[in-house]
């Protein structure tokens, strides 16, 4: 969208400074960046924290093949909520994936004891009269601009009195085509969209929150009759020379949010103030709470038992709770770090590292099984093969710019199959005696099928996540995948596994999905998961691959720290990192200290609940 269709976009007399100064691009399709950080693994990076691709300016990944998951069944029940999205078009599937996450998001406020996720999700074009008076609130992604609204959604938005959230896009059909109406019914004006790239500040509770400049565009909707409409956050120009607009709008049981809170999120970006808002929305009391954990991360029979002691003992000094992430089978399929000696490791093996794993349990650790392998076959999966290095439960490919390509799920993939691997980690396990809480997905990527064995297997899992599109690609315009272009489709039988269907020489439809991290716990995600949160990352000394030019950046004690302040604005607030054993013991010990300064209180994993 060029500054000529902002211009359009605006409406006609607005203020002279809502249009946009000179030519400056504003992105139509509002996406999301799955992780911010990559995960130190053997003085190396991979991808627990973070995915950088080279088309990452999208936020929201597409990447060669189909991919899909079941949409809840709609039955109304009290609490429960109504997703709408713009599904239909070239760019429904930027909708679909973001529906994903605000579903997810809704999973932390599910009745105690859920064993599913029972929010409605439906394009907004499936909308029926009367539908915000089943649902306890509803929510409307705006993200694709001037898709037509249902005139029944329309008039229920002006009438009900039950919550309603409208993101970004598509007010003007309210606001332009009644403005009368809309100002006396909301005390709110829209003045457009606007893209102003220094536009990156947003002010919450007196602190301020970052706005990625990857996006820069805003819905402005003004509170003009301060008795009934009142702005909860405001943009801000991060150089101080701009005026402020309002970021979220509130008029009673109606809020309009300026843009998707999903799109390009970050551990310090105002995505966690949407995630505070909601409480407010769905009238949800909660005392303002401080918690936090940290997991030691990537333990396999390789570990250095000193290291895992060492570890222990501080935060048991500290009287700091913890977890480890334990892989039960060490892998070197081609010798990569055993001299061209292929080298094969069971935990039971290491009996060392066994004991030193029941010492972190005496000392207030828990164990988490972190894959079984947590490297795929003797495949390069990206780079090596070897355990800690590679992904278990999706493909992925490396560039020659060190960014990875998402290929799909691994050859092979299934339920039957997955449970399968996990079954061999968990008697690999027992057979050493260790006993665990949870499971982590190992770079917290796999399929949807797979985070569903997960979800069956396990009472929580502790990792973010990768969410898929879930509307048919036969669906897609031609822009996005065609029922031509389709190489596999979803098999009925298994909910998310996939048949070969007939060859085809048309481009596969591509993969679309956004990845999530939870600034709380979530009941359940769309795949039935418990989720323990994982939101600041952890401490990478080292640029890699290259110490001078990266890509990716270190990230220190003080840059956690940073975040888990950031993260008090935030009722129900977690400040959660992970930790490698084999760095320097003082990187640890300084930000156990700066969390607890801030506030948090470090807690057991096995005794979280919401």
């Amino acid at each position: 969208m060029s500054d000529t269709s902002v211009q359009q976009h605006t409406q006609p007399g607005a203020k002279p400074y809502c249009h946009t100064p000179g030519t400056v691009p504003a992105t139509a399709i509002p996406s999301t960046r799955p992780f911010s950080r990559r995960d130190m693994l053997r003085g190396v990076a991979g991808l627990a924290g973070g995915i950088g691709l080279a088309a990452a300016s999208s936020g929201v990944i597409r990447v060669p093949g189909p991919f899909g998951m079941r949409a809840p069944s709609a039955h109304a029940a009290t609490g429960q909520c109504l997703v709408l999205y713009d599904g239909d078009g070239q760019w429904g599937w930027i909708g679909n994936v973001h529906s994903s996450l605000l579903v997810n998001l809704l999973g932390r406020f599910l009745p105690p004891g859920s064993s599913s996720n029972n929010t409605v999700r439906k394009t907004i074009s499936q909308y029926r009269a009367g539908d915000t008076e089943k649902y306890a609130a509803t929510f409307y992604l705006g993200t694709a601009y001037d898709t037509v609204l249902p005139d029944a959604f329309k008039n229920d938005v002006m009438k009900t009195t039950r919550p309603v959230v409208w993101f970004k896009y598509n007010v003007h059909q309210l606001a332009w085509t009644a403005p009368d109406a809309f100002r006396e019914r909301f005390g709110m004006a829209l003045y457009g969209n606007v893209s102003w790239p220094t536009y990156t500040n947003v002010r919450y509770k007196g602190q301020v929150i970052r706005r990625s400049p990857l996006d820069p565009e805003v819905s402005w909707m003004d509170p003009v009759d301060p008795s009934k409409a009142q702005a909860v956050a405001m943009i801000e120009d991060s150089t101080g020379s701009g005026y402020p607009i309002p970021y979220i709008t509130r008029s009673g049981n109606f809020w309009y949010v300026g843009d998707i809170p999903f799109s390009y999120m970050s551990e310090e970006d105002r995505y966690m103030i949407f995630a505070d808002v909601l409480f407010d929305v769905l009238g949800v009391a909660h005392a303002e709470s401080r918690r936090a954990l940290v997991r030691i991360e990537d333990v396999d029979a390789t570990a250095d038992p000193a290291d895992l002691r060492r570890v222990a003992d501080l935060l048991s000094a500290e009287g700091v709770p913890f977890s480890v992430g334990v892989v039960p089978m060490y892998r070197d399929p081609w010798g990569t770090y055993h001299n061209g000696t292929p080298t094969s490791i069971n935990i039971s093996a290491a009996k060392e590292v066994v004991a030193a794993l029941k010492y972190m349990q005496s000392k207030g650790g828990d164990l988490i099984m972190h894959g079984t392998t947590h490297q795929f076959d003797s495949t390069a999966n990206p780079y090596n093969a070897v355990t800690g290095d590679d992904f278990e439960f999706f493909r992925a490919t490396e560039n020659p710019d060190h960014t990875l390509t998402f290929v799909g799920p691994v050859p092979g993939d299934s339920s039957s199959w997955c449970g399968g691997v996990i079954a061999k980690g968990q008697k690999e396990l027992a057979k050493a005696g260790l006993s665990v809480i949870g499971f982590e997905a190992p770079h917290y990527a796999a399929s949807a099928v797979d985070y569903r064995v997960f979800a069956s297997r396990f009472p929580l899992t502790y990792h973010r996540a990768l969410y898929f599109e879930s509307q048919p690609v036969t669906s897609r315009t031609a822009s996005g995948g065609s029922p031509a272009a389709t190489s596999r489709t979803k098999s009925a039988r298994d909910g998310g596994s996939y048949a070969r269907s007939a060859p085809t020489t048309a481009t596969p439809a591509p993969l679309n999905f956004g990845g999530q991290f939870f600034p709380y716990v979530v009941t359940r995600d769309i795949y039935g998961q418990k989720i323990l949160p994982e939101n600041l990352g952890n401490i990478e000394p080292e640029r890699w691959p290259d110490p001078v030019a990266g890509p990716f950046p270190t990230r220190f004690p003080a840059d956690i720290i940073r975040a888990a302040q950031m993260n008090l604005v935030v009722r129900d607030a977690w400040a959660s990192f992970f930790f490698h054993p084999f760095l320097p013991i003082n990187y640890l010990a300084d930000t156990i200290a700066g969390i607890k300064g801030a506030g948090y209180t470090f807690v057991k994993p096995s005794a979280v609940s919401i």
